[in-house]
């Protein structure tokens, strides 16, 4: 595949020491953070015309690795003893991987403590949390598991960013995302201006910064910029579990009930209080979907009072009830 064999060389002291990632892939692993973490790579060798990185493809098996699309990847080597100046990347899926065997766990647990610098992509920003190598520190996940992950591990702070540059964890989104991490990665370790000849080379013209948001916000969808419907949106997705009343958010944002209602009309084509029902449900069938968590837990997650009241409200908008919605019975 192209991927250069780690060797050991005395070259002269003039020369940057060869950075050496293994890419850890998992079983539904994305493809795409692979490729892209590689590809970034390897620009960066032809950039500096050197072997400035060095990576291999690793598992916890001989026997080839199949990613979320089907392709089979053939790895160069089991789980190598790793130095501090080396780097783990692991690809992990975004969901179905319960847990890692033992003897995997044992060998990220040891590189963490050998002080190996790790990056976890996607899915394996949980599995970290898990496994204790997560402290309370910032980190990234990929949005859609962001409520899931804020209820399970309330210590660490969560955010819906491309990625968030921690120690000794680096943690991000995963899929496209990783073209940012690595690039980060490539202007920190060779400086902008290769960097930049690296984006230019996979016509990356348009990367993120690290704290932009992985999805396009609210206002974007609905076609507008307002800076109180922005304000608005925004204490209502923070708050959840606590269902703030409408004249609440308006006070908050310095405008009168009426003219919240007015703009979320204009804008929404729909009410405050229909709007946080809506999130709220939203945020209740991630839950539903995502843990093994009885109904009535998910309802008091979300802000709901009544069992029953959840379920009708929950059934009017997605068609089945919570119940079946999570594949459970009556």
């Amino acid at each position: 595949m192209g991927r250069p064999e780690f060797t050991h060389s005395n070259t002269g002291s003039t020369l940057a020491p060869t950075e050496r990632f293994y890419f850890l892939v998992l079983p539904g692993f994305s493809a795409i953070e692979l490729s892209a973490g590689v590809d970034i790579l390897s620009a960066a060798n032809q950039a500096t015309n050197s072997d400035r990185f060095a990576w291999q493809v690793i598992s916890g098996a001989e026997e080839p690795v199949i990613s979320s699309s089907g392709l089979k990847f053939n790895v160069d080597a089991l789980l190598p003893e790793t130095r501090s100046r080396e780097s783990i990347v692991i690809c992990a899926p975004t969901e179905g991987l319960e847990q890692l065997s033992n003897h995997l766990v044992q060998w990220l647990r040891k590189a963490y403590r050998f002080g190996t610098r790790i990056y976890a992509l996607g899915g394996a920003t949980p599995i970290l949390a898990k496994i204790g190598l997560l402290q309370r520190q910032k980190i990234s996940t990929h949005w859609r598991f962001l409520p899931l992950f804020s209820e399970q591990f309330p210590h660490i702070q969560a955010f819906d960013t491309i990625f968030e540059d921690g120690q000794p964890v680096v943690t991000c989104s995963g899929r496209s995302a990783t073209l940012e991490l690595f690039h980060s990665i490539v202007a920190k370790k060779c400086g902008d201006a290769i960097a930049q000849m690296v984006a230019d080379q996979l016509l990356c013209s348009s990367l993120r910064r690290s704290t932009d948001r992985q999805i396009k916000s609210n206002l974007y969808r609905f076609g507008t910029r307002n800076s109180k419907l922005a304000h608005a949106l925004r204490i209502m997705e923070e708050n959840i579990e606590t269902v703030p009343q409408t004249k609440k958010i308006a006070e908050e944002v310095g405008i009168s009930t009426r003219q919240l209602e007015r703009l979320f009309q204009r804008y929404l084509k729909t009410t405050p209080r229909n709007h946080m029902t809506d999130l709220r449900l939203q945020r209740s069938r991630l839950l539903l979907q995502q843990t093994d968590w009885d109904v009535v837990d998910v309802a008091i997650a979300v802000g709901f009072c009544s069992t029953g009241h959840f379920s009708r409200v929950y059934k009017n908008k997605f068609g089945v009830s919570p119940h079946v919605d999570r594949g459970g019975m009556f």
